[in-house]
Formats: C-alpha cells, structure tokens, sequence
C-alpha cells in the first residue's frame, strides 16, 4: 500500500516575523490558488491509498476558512475510491479563534500550534510584523484548540534562544495544556543563521527536558519527539516517526503555491523534483528511474555509513532533510548525530534503572 505524506504550502504569506524562519525568502507570494489545490488533491489521491496532507505555510489560517472548506469538497469529490485522508493544520496560532476551530473540526481537520517556550522566548523570537508579543495571542489559540479538540500538539523549534532553559520550555508549554510536543533542533536551510544550535547543545537539551519530563507527576505529554520515539524503539516497539526510517524520501514531499514539488520540507532548488503542472501523475515523477536511483542512493548510503552504529536501530541514520541542510547531500550525515547519540544512551540508562530489559528477557 502506498502511503504519502504531502506538505502543502498553502500560504506563503504570514503575520508574524520569526527570527530563524527558513521559509522566509519564498513568502509575500499569496495564497495557493484553487486551481492549484485541485491539482495536488486530485494527484495525490491517485497516486497514493493513503495520504495526509499537512496544510502549512506561511500561516495557511490566513486563506481563510473557506478555502479549507473547498479542500474537503474536493477530496470527498475526488476520494471515489475512499482512501485513507487525514488533514492536519499547522498554525503559528494567533488566528485560532473558538469559531473556527469548531468549523475546521466539523470538517474533519487537525490542528497544531507552534510555540517555543515561554512568554519572553515566544515574543523576542516570534514576534508580529510590527513587532508586538505574539504570546497572548498563541496562548489563547492554544487555549481554543483545548476547549474544543479536548488536546493539542505543539512544535517547539529550539535555537539559541531557548537552548539553555529546558526547564522553562517544558513548564511553559505543559502548562499550556499541551500534551504532545515535537522539539526540532534550528539549522537553517539555506546556511547556519546565529540562531542555529550545535549538536551539543541539542543534547543537552534534550537530556534535561528528558530529565524533568519522566518524574514530573503533573499531567504532562504522552509524546515528546524525538524522545519518547528511541524510548519505544529502544523498547523493541514500533515508531511512525521519519526520523526513524532512512527511506522516508520516499514517501514525504512538499508543494509550493506554484506547484513546484520538494523532498521533504526543503524549499531549496537542489531539493526540487518537479512542477505539478509538467506531470499528469505523481507516479511519472515517483516511479520514474530518476527519481528511484536518487531515493535508492540515500538510503543505500545511509545503510553504509550507519549499520555498524549501535544506535542505527534506534534512530535510523538521523534526519535526511538536516543532512542535506548541513551539507547539501541526503545522503550526508545528520548535523545531530552526536545529539541523537546522546540521548538514546541516555534513554538507555534510565530504562535500564528499572531493570526492563532483564524482566523483558526472563520473560
């Protein structure tokens, strides 16, 4: 069965001004247009059974909500063959007021915030266009989603700016009310911005969020990623995260408002695979030699240089988009390796605390 993964610019536009942003050079270019849209559904859906669209930006709540209105037209138009469609949002939040939220669950979406830590972090480096606090707003938008999905997930992007304060990044945002959080190390894109961390730094982070996370006996995530990811691996048991499958190129693209067709969330021309206007199928892309040799010669490389690593089984060779950001080469090693190290030995040791694996070895 074929599965994919398609993240949809849907607006290359946004009303806030964050620091780091590594989609800031393609944005002031609009809202994808439907014409476009209908382009992506309807190729998506006949190339893959199943498909998530992650709708993205840009702030993608500025098309407004009758664009996703048309999108989920579209699909049920389209889904003839009732294939597997989930929709997820990513918000920056500052637009998520109750009566959308409940508009965007009755049509069967998702919704994830973005925030990166506590009310002086969120604001220095994600602040508005004219440069006032964004945190009260994503506050109550986090808030919104609560009252009305009953959870919310959040990505928190980790820089210089909040790289020494895991403590008040885990409390700011568990107390929030959010329950899943992705930590995503900054590296930007395009070349190593000031904000971009080291692989040490991740680490550490890592390490301490990890530290106050397992004794915390508040009401706190059920998933941290990449944390509780290499727990579960570690515990033998399986993760859907991609960080986790060095052949996940072959199944996660990006799509512009021009049509234009990425690896992976990687705005960059090396990136760049095709146009959905100069293809009739995604699987004249997809099955194409081209295209099989570069996605074969990833993975290929990857179980090269990684296999005799102990922790292969764990992490799977790191993030192919990272690789390519450090060095221009997916094949590269992920500029967090070390990191990814780290916290899996880490991991190790505190499940070894609880004598699991000997238990799970009588067993």
């Amino acid at each position: 069965m074929r599965s994919l993964c398609v993240v949809v610019k849907l607006s290359q536009t946004c009303n806030l001004k964050c620091t780091y942003c590594y989609m800031s050079p393609f944005l002031s270019k609009g809202i994808m247009d439907d014409t476009m849209i209908f382009s992506v559904i309807s190729k998506c859906l006949d190339y893959a059974d199943s498909v998530e669209f992650i709708w993205h930006g840009g702030e993608p709540l500025l098309a407004g909500i009758s664009k996703f209105e048309y999108i989920r037209q579209i699909q049920d138009r389209l889904n003839i063959h009732n294939k597997k469609i989930l929709n997820l949002i990513q918000s920056n939040g500052t637009l998520l007021t109750e009566a959308k939220l409940r508009r965007l669950k009755s049509l069967g979406y998702g919704v994830g915030v973005s925030i990166d830590g506590d009310e002086s972090v969120q604001n220095r480096l994600r602040p508005f266009h004219n440069g006032k606090p964004s945190y009260p707003k994503v506050l109550q938008g986090i808030r919104n989603v609560l009252e009305v999905y009953g959870a919310v997930g959040i990505c928190c992007v980790i820089t210089k700016g909040n790289v020494s304060d895991a403590k008040s990044t885990y409390e700011s945002i568990r107390d929030s009310g959010a329950r899943a959080i992705n930590l995503i190390p900054n590296f930007n894109y395009a070349s190593k911005c000031e904000l971009s961390i080291t692989s040490d730094e991740y680490m550490n982070f890592l390490i301490e969020f990890a530290s106050i996370y397992f004794p915390d006996k508040h009401e706190t995530f059920h998933t941290v990623s990449p944390i509780t990811h290499y727990l579960f691996r570690l515990l033998g048991a399986r993760s859907e995260c991609c960080l986790c499958n060095p052949r996940c190129l072959e199944s996660i693209i990006s799509v512009t408002i021009d049509g234009n067709i990425y690896l992976c969330d990687l705005p960059d021309s090396q990136a760049l695979i095709g146009n959905l206007s100069s293809i009739s199928k995604l699987s004249d892309l997809f099955d194409s030699p081209e295209y099989q040799k570069k996605v074969n010669t990833v993975a290929r490389n990857v179980f090269a240089n990684c296999t005799n690593c102990e922790m292969f089984n764990v992490c799977g060779g790191g993030c192919r988009s990272l690789a390519f950001a450090s060095s221009g080469d997916y094949s590269g090693r992920d500029p967090f390796c070390e990191a990814r190290r780290g916290i899996i030995r880490f991991l190790y040791g505190e499940i070894n605390k609880y004598n699991v694996f000997n238990s799970t070895n009588k067993n």
